[in-house]
């Protein structure tokens, strides 16, 4: 899957590990909100909490987040924006 890096302010290691959690969104999950939460939950799994992601082929954003904690980018035809917005916060599903 071709992949296109946007909009990137974060760690290299960061970085691989989204696009690796949205390549395997997008092969096992249907819909963009459990793409989104998969990615999420990744990120958080291995970075810390409280990490949010937005996926979709079309969407607008302004977000808030921490100093490089933040990425856009594509695979595919499928956008995802993650980053982190804030410490220390317990994310329970």
């Amino acid at each position: 899957m071709d992949v296109k890096k946007l909009n990137i302010d974060c760690e290299e290691s960061q970085l691989n590990t989204a696009i690796d959690a949205a390549k395997n969104a997008i092969n096992r999950l249907d819909s963009n909100k459990e793409r989104a939460a998969y990615v999420r939950k990744v990120m958080d799994d291995r970075y810390g909490p409280a990490w949010s992601c937005i996926s979709g082929r079309d969407f607008g954003s302004e977000v808030p987040y921490l100093p490089k904690n933040f990425a856009f980018f594509t695979v595919g035809d499928i956008s995802f924006l993650i980053c982190k917005t804030s410490e220390n916060v317990q994310i329970t599903d």
